[in-house]
């Protein structure tokens, strides 16, 4: 091992060469400490070493050191034995070297005696450093077995100790241990040559690692897809490294290699390790199979336990190998790794910075620049990979070569993934009153928001108001979690986009927005409009240039495994200049004709490819004609294609094809699945030979194989629907066209069945559209067509195209004169219903699917006048509403609809009003309640609860609301539901808030917040307005919430308690003029605004707060008299997301601006009262304070100054 080796950091032994370190990726050229000396057997130990341990242990020299610890051989006094003593080094780490010591200490405890694992036989600490007492092993580790033997193991010594490791596996793993750190330096020998599994300082439970997960632990050569990514390790991922150790021992070097543990951790993911045998040739082909099998990606493809994986390699020994007549040379392509990124090490590194900042709120931007191939765009997708891992979000957008693309195209694309990713309430949060201007730019906001797009005029004003609002929208989401913008190839952005960059990007530096930018500087003419711009851009420029020769040689290495002949990597440089995208195609195309291994003669350059579709092309060139026109007709069948399929297509029989087969994946164009399924080697490849096939080639093949697809399904179809779809499908407009729309119904029903939206809604349209090339569609066809799609589209969220697709369906029904599919319809708009606002169009549907059933009472009847009810509340809650649906659960009674029942009475729970309708919501909820749990609807019980919990807290009974909170939570986390689970945190946040905690209140909004949008729950964001609200208030901060309050008022009328809210922050903030002005539009005819529902008490007592915090004497008194019947109440808000204090308090304040000084005081005691048994903190302190206020005003300011005192405290 050379020196420098070492790892500074951890201590860990690396492979001659690593720049990094396998086990934690430090850099290892950086200066390291001095180690101390490791002293021979007949050495003085160094004076740091105690000569006796723990007054039994006797020590006699140093074996080696890894992990934090240092490990001597020492005599047993006490049993005059030999041991192994690992001293853990607890300097600068102490804490977490203790637990790592811990840990490994309980979980070897609880391993007990085990042939196959190192006995731990004392524990203990030593002058404050753990130390562990083990069995010595006189065999040493595998890490020096390897060393000893020149890098690699016999094939029967490394599969004898996999197999050993097995067994210790299995028994730790009968134990709930999962290891999650095999390597070769843990696997020890013992004196018979047996291996044993030790240190397992990173083992925990398997129930302990699904809880925690989320941290990267483990040695990267040998690690697991799932813990590269941080998740919760289990005995499959102890099966994966067990299989990169094999792998190591059979050919000498780990499964993938690269210059980090980034680059390492990469490969672990996304790449195939290259065969065993091709490495070393001894490895038969079955045992090939067995350790790639151990190293699958996916968990579900391991063996399932170490039992298992112990049977396999038995088995792969076992197996005879086919001796062949006639052997044929190896091909050379099968020793080329993929997956390979090499140099650009102090690029990424400042990459990766930029995306730590931004993490930590410091956004940037970071401009890519480089010439055509230099690997600006492979760079920003490296860069993106690592932003994901961390739990970034990335969008692209990517400028277009031609002029035809609209302004700002690369924005709107960006903006449009964003948008796409969002729900509407989240998105109006963060837009603000920026959403019409964005909407003007990209349609889909508009569609999103229901709003109108700005009328924008040709001003630099309006420009302004643009680049502000785009800018604003995207910090704001950054806001809620970190966000890289990618913007690719900007040397072909119109000038406003990049107009529009120097705006944003000069926004970055306080948000989680990391903006990365690529383009061409060859490119850039001194008029050209990003040459303009780039002198006020700032940013960040890193400059991409060619690869040096070693970073050459080095590419060409960890894909061959070998380095590169003498002078190669030179030649390519002087050819390519070191431009990545064509070193990558020499590497290729020289692999592919077997020439990568010999060494250039004198005065020889090797061969530049011009372009991929040509070496594509060069590559096909060498099959025969034969396995050309094969190649062709799979690719019609896509990426992936089955032997028999293309036999039934073609007029070979089935031994030509598997000939054909062969031959291309000899080539490495085409890769063997087994079962006599084949994939293409890259969609490139397929992509090529499909494009070779004009319109015409290609829809006769595609009939052909649809057809031949339906005689081998036998009459069954099920398994391939999908296929069937789209064969018939793509042969429009030739072949059965009525075929193809049924086998693409059926295929969306299926993929509802599985939970595949997004093909169901690809799919219906595929067929709405062959439907328009018949000469007589089927209308009765389409109009169930369209239901399903928006069915399908509702389902992916798409909910403004799902609303298109209701309304064409209610067309289609009214010219069909189908009552029951207008019913369909307009029951899946009215699923669609925004909270707030009414839908007269909706409304007027809904009538005219009741006139077209008729008055006969069924459960379609019932639906309809549910969803009208819904929607009338907005207006009249206790008028038409009210009857609708209460004649709606009459109905859903009589004909025993449950469903219908439950849906109508969430909608009737709203509606009881007065100081005594929380006993009838309390009835209703409990009949909720009792449905849910007879029909085993899980909904209508969480629901009961939720309604309940409202109820309690009405009722200021705040052990009731405890209990039922319990019991909702409970059953939430049981059923691990997102659409409920953001409900618990809003809830929560509300509960601490109570006891005063603002700081946690707030975390636990926003973490609501969060998941309600995850959940695509547009009422998320409307509980966190609540919250914010309540927080920013009693912060003394309502100012800051006017615009998004005001937004929210106008976005949602239907929902007066905005508007109340709004009026009250603008009184509190000092906006007098505001909060008068928006009183005068609420107050005509005394607040009628505000529905008499079970939503009035929240509004009114909202308005009545501001109303006395305005000094409106004559409003105040209304509102005194008609809130008077509520005292001895609370105020709760948006399901229990928001407590609004005592009833008490705002009848206090109302009576005091009218004067009644004895009537205030009371009225405030009384809150007083309510709020300390409710424990209600926020409450008690704003009470005492208001009451200080009164006595103050009354001159007594001996109680006012204690009251005030009181409230501080």
């Amino acid at each position: 091992m050379e020196a420098g080796m070492r790892c500074p950091s951890c201590s860990n032994e690396n492979r001659e060469g690593a720049r990094f370190c396998d086990s934690c990726g430090a850099d290892l050229d950086a200066p390291a400490a001095p180690s101390p000396p490791q002293p021979a057997a007949s050495e003085r130990l160094p004076a740091d070493v105690p000569g006796e341990i723990a007054g039994r242990y006797r020590v006699k020299r140093f074996l080696g050191e890894g992990g934090r610890k240092r490990v001597y051989l020492a005599d047993d006094i006490e049993e005059s034995c030999e041991v192994a003593v690992a001293l853990f080094d607890t300097e600068d780490v102490g804490n977490v070297v203790q637990a790592r010591a811990r840990r490994e200490a309980q979980a070897m405890r609880k391993l007990g005696d085990h042939p196959h694992v190192v006995s731990v036989l004392d524990t203990g600490e030593e002058a404050g450093s753990p130390f562990i007492v083990s069995e010595f092993m006189p065999g040493g580790d595998v890490e020096t077995l390897l060393a000893s033997q020149g890098g690699r193991l016999d094939v029967g010594r490394a599969v004898g100790v996999a197999t050993d490791v097995t067994r210790a596996l299995e028994h730790a793993h009968a134990r709930g241990i999962v290891h999650r750190d095999l390597k070769p330096a843990n696997v020890w020998l013992d004196d018979a040559g047996s291996a044993r599994l030790g240190d397992f300082g990173l083992a925990t439970t398997e129930g302990r690692a699904r809880v925690s997960g989320g941290n990267l632990v483990g040695t990267v050569a040998y690690l697991p897809p799932e813990q590269a990514l941080g998740e919760a390790a289990s005995p499959e991922s102890d099966i994966y490294s067990l299989g990169a150790l094999l792998y190591e021992m059979l050919t000498g070097r780990p499964p993938f290699s690269g210059d980090d543990a980034v680059s390492i951790i990469s490969q672990h993911l996304h790449s195939d390790p290259v065969a065993p045998s091709r490495i070393n040739p001894e490895v038969p082909e079955p045992l090939d199979r067995a350790v790639l099998e151990l190293m699958a990606k996916r968990r579900d493809q391991r063996p399932a336990g170490a039992a298992a994986a112990r049977e396999r390699l038995g088995e792969a020994l076992a197996e005879p190998v086919e001796s062949k007549e006639d052997p044929v040379a190896p091909n050379p392509l099968d020793r080329l790794a993929g997956g390979v990124f090499v140099g650009r090490d102090r690029e990424i590194e400042r990459m990766r910075a930029a995306v730590d900042s931004a993490q930590a709120g410091a956004g940037s931007l970071q401009l890519l620049v480089g010439e055509p191939g230099i690997g600006k765009t492979r760079a920003a997708e490296e860069l993106a990979t690592y932003a994901q891992v961390r739990g970034v979000r990335v969008h692209w957008g990517r400028c277009r070569e031609d002029d035809g693309a609209p302004a700002y195209w690369p924005w709107v694309q960006a903006i449009r993934e964003l948008v796409r990713d969002s729900d509407p309430v989240a998105m109006a949060w963060q837009m603000g009153a920026g959403a019409a201007e964005i909407a003007s730019l990209v349609p889909e906001v508009a569609e999103h928001l229901d709003i109108e797009p700005a009328d924008l005029t040709d001003t630099e004003e309006a420009r302004f108001r643009l680049f502000d609002s785009v800018t604003s929208f995207l910090v704001a989401a950054a806001r809620d979690r970190p966000m890289m913008l990618v913007l690719d190839d900007l040397h072909w952005a119109d000038e406003p986009s990049l107009l529009l960059l120097k705006y944003a990007a000069a926004e970055t530096a306080s948000t989680g927005l990391l903006i990365c930018g690529t383009y061409r500087d060859v490119e850039l003419g001194r008029h050209h409009p990003l040459a303009r711009v780039l002198g006020d851009l700032g940013g960040d420029r890193i400059a991409l240039r060619g690869l040096g020769v070693g970073a050459i040689e080095r590419f060409m290495e960890m894909t061959s495994g070998e380095p590169p002949p003498r002078g190669l990597a030179e030649a390519v440089h002087a050819k390519t200049d070191g431009n990545p995208f064509f070193v990558g195609e020499v590497v290729r195309l020289l692999a592919s004709e077997g020439r990568l291994s010999e060494e250039l003669p004198v005065g020889t350059e090797p061969e530049i490819p011009q372009g991929v579709r040509e070496v594509v092309g060069r590559r096909l060139d060498r099959l025969s004609e034969g396995t050309n026109e094969v190649l062709k007709v799979a690719a019609v069948v896509g990426r992936e294609f089955d032997q028999e399929l293309v036999v039934a297509v073609t007029d070979l029989s089935m031994a030509e094809l598997i000939a054909a087969a062969a031959e291309a994946v000899a080539e490495r164009l085409v890769t063997d699945l087994g079962g006599g399924r084949f994939s293409f080697s890259h969609a490139l490849v397929r992509d090529t030979l499909y494009e070779e096939l004009s319109a015409a080639q290609r829809a006769r093949l595609h009939e052909r194989m649809a057809v031949a697809l339906e005689g081998l399904c036998a009459g069954d179809p099920d398994e391939r629907l999908g296929e069937l779809a789209h064969h018939f499908l793509a042969a429009a407009p030739r072949g059965d066209l009525a075929k193809a729309v049924d086998y693409a119904e059926r295929a969306g029903v299926q993929d509802m069945e599985q939970l595949a939206y997004e093909d169901a809604v690809e799919v219906y349209e595929r067929a709405l559209e062959v439907m328009e090339l018949m000469e007589e569609p089927d209308e009765d066809r389409r109009c169930q067509l369209l239901l399903a799609l928006g069915g399908a589209e509702a389902s992916a969220a798409r909910f403004a195209d799902a609303r298109r697709a209701f309304g064409r369906a209610a067309e289609s029904a009214r010219a069909l004169g189908r009552a029951d599919y207008l019913v369909g319809a307009a029951i899946g708009i009215a699923m669609l219903s925004e909270a707030g606002r009414v839908d007269h169009k909706l409304v007027a549907l809904i009538d005219e699917a009741l006139a077209a059933i008729g008055p006969e009472r069924t459960a379609a009847r019932a639906s309809l006048l549910s969803a009208k009810s819904q929607e009338l509340y907005w207006i009249d809650a206790q008028g038409e509403s009210r009857e609708l649906v209460e004649e709606a659960i009459e109905i859903a009674r009589e004909v025993d609809a449950p469903t219908t029942l439950a849906a109508a009475l969430h909608r009737q729970i709203f509606v009881p009003f007065g100081p005594e309708s929380q006993r009838e919501r309390l009835a209703i909820a409990d009949e909720m309640l009792d449905l849910g749990r007879t029909m085993g609807d899980d909904e209508s019980v969480l629901r009961g609860h939720a309604y309940r919990m409202m109820l309690f807290l009405e009722l200021a009974d705040i052990a009731g609301f405890d209990r039922e909170f319990a019991a909702f939570e409970a059953l939430v986390d049981q059923l691990r539901m997102p659409q409920y689970t953001w409900q618990t945190m809003a809830v929560r946040s509300m509960r601490v808030l109570i006891d005063g905690d603002l700081t946690e209140s707030e975390r636990l909004a926003e973490e609501a917040r969060r998941a309600g949008a995850r959940a695509e729950q547009p009422l998320a964001s409307q509980y966190y307005g609540v919250q914010l609200t309540q927080i920013r208030g009693l912060q003394g901060r309502s100012g800051e919430l006017l615009p998004a309050v005001r937004e929210l008022a106008e976005r949602f009328p239907g929902i007066p308690a905005w508007r109340t809210a709004l009026i009250r922050l603008a009184a509190r903030s000092g906006d007098l003029e505001l909060g008068r002005r928006e009183l005068e539009r609420l107050a005509p005819d005394d607040f009628s605004v505000i529905s008499r529902d079970a939503n009035w008490l929240a509004a009114a007592a909202l308005v009545g707060e501001a109303t006395a915090t305005l000094g409106d004497a004559r409003r105040s008194g209304w509102l005194y008299e008609e809130l008077l019947p509520y005292e001895g109440l609370v105020v709760a808000v948006a399901r229990a997301g928001g407590c609004g204090g005592p009833v008490d308090r705002i009848l206090g304040l109302l009576a005091g601006t009218m004067g009644r000084q004895a009537d205030a005081e009371r009225h405030l005691r009384a809150a007083l009262e309510i709020s300390g048994r409710m424990g209600d903190s926020p409450a008690l302190a704003t009470t005492r304070a208001d009451l200080a206020e009164m006595f103050l005003r009354g001159g007594d300011r001996e109680q006012a100054l204690g009251l005030l005192t009181e409230s501080l405290s």
